[in-house]
Order: structure tokens, then C-alpha cells, then sequence
């Protein structure tokens, strides 16, 4: 169930995951020209998976296969999919839901023009930072259509596991609301995680959802 509250973080993190909300979220090159006509992307179906170590009350969300990408939420998300404006090959998929206590979120970001796997550390950490400072600025912008202006903030980006994967992980803050992003590159495409949550939430409720990030084979 959504408090007032948390319906004011979800309409802000659904203004920072779309792909107009983020000037770069890619390295050059970026592919065909904006102008070429593509489609108009459908989200990957939602499925539950059967998991019984998630949290009491919380299921397993799978968004799409090839590789199979899952995170446990604390009820079904809305799911939406869009093109990026400067790279209309590539296409992010988006699955956002809240709790009384926060908003949590993740995103796959397909036909990305470069092998990710196969560029320098250096793109692969450009990518992350100008891709989390897009949401986060997003979600700023979010709030500030609500009437809620407060200054953003970063820790230093780090590299962690995260779904049996090398990742990169950032805190963020937006006033008295904290978030965290994680992202794994594959190939030519990222996943992302991100929750957004207020000072109240207790530890765990984050914590669960970040460690039930999944990433399967390709």
C-alpha cells in the first residue's frame, strides 16, 4: 500500500527512469541518428517466480530472459518501456512498485551500441555515473513538480558483487530521502536496481531488495 508519501517518491522515480530524464546514458558511439524511426517498444512481461527465501509478503519479479533478470519487490510493478532518444536501437525497460516505506525499481537497458564487456573500466564507470546521475537528478525534478525542492547528493560510486556479478553501487540523497542504484553490464546491455526510501525505513527493508537481485545465463 502507497502512503501519500510514497506516492509522491513513485510519481518522482517514474519521472527519473525515463530515458528523456538522462542527457547520456550511453558512451559514444551512440548508433543511428534520433530521427530514424523505430517501433514503439513493449516492456518484457512481468512473472513470478516461485522463491521461498524472499521476505514474507514479497515475491520474485522475472523482466524479460536472455539473460533472465529478477528481483524480489513487495508487490507487483507497474512496467513501461521506452526508446532512448539519442540511441533509438537501444531500448529501456522499466518495473517500478512501492511499500508504505519506499520506492523500488529496476531496469534493463538493451541494444546498447558497444560490447560492454569488452570496453575499458573508465566507459564502464562513465556509463554508471552519467546513468545514476540522470535518475537522481530526475528524481529531484520529481519532487520539485510536487513542491518539494531539496539539493542532491552523492557518495563515491564503489565496485561491489551483485547478483554473482562485478558491479557498481551509489548512495544518493535528495533531502531527507536516501536511495541506492546497482548496475551490471552484459554484453550490449545494463541492469539496473534502485530504491529510493526515507530516513524511517529500517535497513532491512532496502537490504532485502537489493540481495535478491538475480541475473541468469545468457
Amino acid at each position: 500500500m502507497r502512503t501519500t508519501l510514497t506516492a509522491v517518491l513513485f510519481a518522482a522515480c517514474v519521472a527519473a527512469c525515463a530515458p528523456d530524464a538522462r542527457a547520456q546514458t550511453q558512451p559514444t558511439p551512440v548508433g543511428p541518428p534520433a530521427v530514424a524511426q523505430r517501433p514503439t517498444p513493449t516492456p518484457y512481461p512481468i512473472v513470478v517466480v516461485a522463491d521461498a527465501s524472499v521476505r514474507a509478503g514479497w515475491q520474485r519479479y522475472q523482466f524479460g530472459a536472455s539473460p533472465a533478470f529478477s528481483v524480489a519487490m513487495p508487490a507487483r510493478p507497474e512496467a513501461n518501456a521506452e526508446r532512448m532518444p539519442t540511441a533509438p536501437d537501444a531500448v529501456v525497460h522499466f518495473y517500478l512498485t512501492a511499500s508504505e516505506r519506499g520506492v523500488y525499481g529496476a531496469s534493463r537497458l538493451d541494444g546498447l551500441a558497444l560490447d560492454m564487456d569488452g570496453v575499458t573500466e573508465a566507459q564502464r564507470e562513465s556509463f554508471f555515473r552519467e546513468y545514476v546521475t540522470g535518475f537522481g537528478e530526475g528524481f529531484r525534478q520529481g519532487l520539485k513538480a510536487s513542491n518539494l525542492d531539496y539539493e542532491l547528493s552523492f557518495k563515491p560510486s564503489k565496485k561491489v558483487r551483485a547478483a554473482g556479478r562485478e558491479a557498481f553501487e551509489q548512495d544518493m540523497t535528495v533531502g531527507p530521502f536516501q536511495g541506492r542504484a546497482q548496475l551490471v553490464f552484459a554484453g550490449h546491455a545494463a541492469y539496473c536496481v534502485v530504491a529510493v526510501w526515507t530516513a524511517e525505513t529500517p535497513a532491512a527493508d532496502y537490504q532485502a531488495f537489493f540481495d535478491s537481485f538475480r541475473l541468469g545465463a545468457r
